[in-house]
């Protein structure tokens, strides 16, 4: 199965998916699928408990897929802004965009998490992403980290991991206890964080596959005949009503209504 007989998203950016979360579509393909309707393929002989565990792992596997291109997006478009501040709103707007940035980081290792334990991995797949969780939360829990505008451009403080080396910025930091010396600029700074980020996530995803082929007992997806498949694609967890149902490309998890036949 190929992506492009998946949900809207990963139709439409399959292209994305397999340059840069290339062990998305053999994982996919083997364990979860998409019978037309925005719902995962069945697989054969799974107790009950081990299915309701697929679905857990396959809504996971697909929203990290979707957070992740959302992140992608999100640092390239701080590429052309170069977080250029000339005024309060331009500053207000970067800052914004950090919050949106660590969000979907935090998200992203949430569901790696999920998909730890639904796969009973002990930690395997999110313990290396704590770093970036740690950071994550630095800047989500803690005050306004300081800031510098360097020629119009927006620089801000090294950012603490785990552990805290002195004059990096976490969560109980002060302002002026902050070293001026190792800030970097803003855009520098969300590239770098996306890039490593994207390094680690690609050295933890291929592992997901063997995980999984022993957890479900060697057992893969069973394709249905095309006549049970709508001829439209869902959107994955969500109930759509009539007046929605129009898209031709639907995305995954969405209950589409009865074809009326006319």
């Amino acid at each position: 199965m190929k992506l492009e007989q998946g949900d809207a998203f990963e139709s439409q950016y399959a292209t994305w998916i397999r340059e840069r979360l290339p062990s998305y579509e053999p994982i996919w393909a083997a364990f979860i699928g998409h019978n037309g309707r925005g719902w995962s393929l069945p697989i054969n002989g799974l107790t009950a408990d081990k299915e309701r565990k697929r679905k857990k792992f396959s809504q996971a596997h697909y929203t990290f897929a979707v957070e992740a291109h959302q992140l992608d997006n999100l640092a390239t478009s701080l590429d052309a802004t170069s977080g250029a501040v000339s005024d309060l709103s331009m500053f207000l707007v970067e800052q914004q965009r950090l919050m949106q940035l660590v969000t979907l980081i935090g998200h992203i290792r949430d569901m790696f998490k999920l998909i730890d334990e639904t796969l009973g991995m002990g930690g395997a797949f999110y313990g290396p992403l704590q770093d970036f969780y740690a950071a994550r939360s630095h800047i989500m829990h803690g005050p306004r980290m300081p800031a510098r505008v360097n020629d119009g451009l927006l620089m801000v403080p090294k950012i603490a991991m785990q552990n805290a080396a002195f004059g990096e910025w976490d969560d109980k930091s002060i302002w002026d206890e902050v070293d001026l010396n190792p800030f970097v600029y803003f855009a520098d700074f969300c590239r770098t964080l996306r890039d490593e980020f994207f390094k680690l996530i690609g050295s933890l995803h291929p592992k997901i596959y063997p995980a999984a082929d022993n957890y479900f007992d060697g057992r893969r997806i069973v394709d249905m005949p095309s006549a049970e498949a709508l001829p439209v694609q869902a959107i994955s967890g969500t109930c759509v009503v009539p007046a929605i149902s129009a898209f031709s490309i639907a995305v995954s998890g969405i209950t589409m209504p009865a074809q009326s036949g006319h």
